[in-house]
């Protein structure tokens, strides 16, 4: 298993572009349309990371062969588990500096 490589807001950009695509799959019946929109959102994809190995950008963009909900689904929920952890542990004298007793 690859180590987390995908940011949150990233992971969001994602999830917004795969939206579309999955809209534009659903609803335009033109396959040059559906296909060109299958492009963009990879190359959209690609962009939004500025080192991947080849490995990773494989996982990321290899949209063909999704064409249905449940496929968007799978490919989304199959990212997961490389979404890195950016929030720090917060010790508990650390929130007792935060939020002072007032009396």
């Amino acid at each position: 298993m690859s180590q987390p490589f995908i940011r949150n807001h990233q992971y969001n950009e994602i999830k917004k572009l795969i939206g579309q695509l999955q809209n534009a799959c659903n609803s335009v019946t033109n396959l040059k349309v559906v296909e060109a929109v299958r492009n963009d959102t990879e190359v959209k994809i690609g962009g939004l990371f500025s080192d991947l190995t080849d490995l990773q950008k494989q996982w990321l963009v290899n949209l063909k062969q999704l064409q249905t909900t449940a496929d968007f689904q799978r490919y989304l929920h199959a990212l997961e588990p490389y979404l890195a952890e950016e929030y720090a542990h917060v010790t508990e004298n650390q929130i007792k500096k935060l939020f002072p007793k007032h009396k």
